[in-house]
This record gives C-alpha cells, sequence and structure tokens, in this order.
C-alpha cells in the first residue's frame, strides 16, 4: 500500500503532467468570423519583457513565455485575449526553489532537492527528483532519486526548452523536454515556438 507521502507525490505528478501533456491553444490567425485578423500571428514576435496586464493591442491566442525554468510551468506566461495581455505567474509553493547538483546529476542518483524539482542531466536531457519513477509500478516509499530522461534526439532542438512565442526554424521541427514528467513538448509553427500535445502514458 502506497503512503500517504507517496500518494500526495503521485497526485501532484498527474497534475503537473496534465498540464503538461494538455498544451495550449495553438496561435489562430482567424477571428471568430473566420477572417484575417488585424494582427497576424504568423508574423508576431513576443515583447522582449512580461507584457503588463491589460496592455494591447496583441494577437488574441498568441501565447508567450518568460525565464528559463526547467520546469516550464515555472515561468510567466502572458496570454492574448481578445487583444490584450492577461499575465499567469509561477505559484510559489508548487515551484520551490531548487539548486541544482555540481556535477549535474545522472540517473538514479540520490536527491536532496524537494520533490519535483527538475534539473540538467549529466547527457543534457533533465531529471526530476522523485520517490519512483514516473509513470512506473507502484514502488515502495524510499529516499529521493533523480530520474531522468535523455534530451531531444533532434540536435537542431534547444538544449533547454524555448520560451513560447520566440523565434524558430525551420517550421515543423518538434522538441520534447521531458514532457511526461512535468515539461514540454513543443514544436516552430508559424515562425515561432509552441506548446504541442503528446501523448503521455496512463
Amino acid at each position: 500500500m502506497l503512503s500517504k507521502r507517496h500518494l500526495r507525490f503521485r497526485l501532484a505528478w498527474l497534475a503537473l503532467v496534465l498540464g503538461g501533456c494538455a498544451g495550449r491553444d495553438l496561435p489562430n490567425a482567424m477571428d471568430a468570423g473566420g477572417s484575417a485578423s488585424d494582427l497576424s500571428v504568423s508574423m508576431s514576435i513576443c515583447p522582449p519583457a512580461l507584457p503588463a496586464v491589460g496592455s494591447g493591442p496583441c494577437p488574441t491566442s498568441l501565447v508567450c513565455a518568460y525565464g528559463n525554468d526547467l520546469r516550464v510551468s515555472c515561468r510567466p506566461t502572458a496570454l492574448c485575449v481578445d487583444s490584450s495581455w492577461t499575465v499567469s505567474m509561477a505559484v510559489p509553493p508548487s515551484c520551490p526553489l531548487v539548486v541544482c547538483p555540481v556535477p549535474a546529476p545522472s540517473d538514479r542518483d540520490s536527491c536532496d532537492q524537494p520533490e519535483g524539482s527538475v534539473c540538467l542531466a549529466a547527457d543534457s536531457g533533465q531529471c526530476v527528483c522523485a520517490p519512483c519513477p514516473p509513470f512506473g509500478p507502484a514502488c515502495a516509499p524510499g529516499p529521493l532519486r533523480w530520474f531522468c530522461v535523455p534530451p531531444p534526439t533532434d540536435l537542431r532542438c534547444p538544449r533547454v526548452a524555448p520560451d513560447f512565442g520566440t523565434p524558430c526554424a525551420p517550421e515543423g521541427i518538434m522538441c520534447a523536454y521531458n514532457p511526461c514528467g512535468g515539461g514540454e513538448n513543443v514544436s516552430c509553427t508559424k515562425g515561432i515556438w509552441v506548446s504541442a500535445p503528446v501523448a503521455c502514458p496512463a
């Protein structure tokens, strides 16, 4: 039987996965009536800094993220709704400060950081601090360890998941950054990086 601590971890992990795998709406350059909007998403570039709430104009449905936290869900994000910006800030309790070890961790190394912490792996992949492997069979609660996944297989992908809305090339490239472990899957669409849906194991 799973301990309460392990059960809480599993539920938190599932929440991260659902957030990471669901993705966000892709930029849409057409309004509800089907006509081209005044601001073309395909030509848009996100503001260099997080925009103020209510500022604009901006291309409706454009998503822009800011920062370099490996946990993409912990980056401040701006979404353009009806041509003005709404802003979502990371919640500190769900994004605790992480001090990544030096040298970088390898798979199954012991972890002294909070559960759910994410660090770059020795092979440039990503490691998550957890008591059990994600999506693996139930295991007896034990000491926290780093569970690592390899970096994107396409060498054209950035080493760290890019911010949504930043320029990219070539068109259509897909890059996975531990999308089923709290990370993100991104694609280059209309010249900018956007979140891309991915099927995760049950």
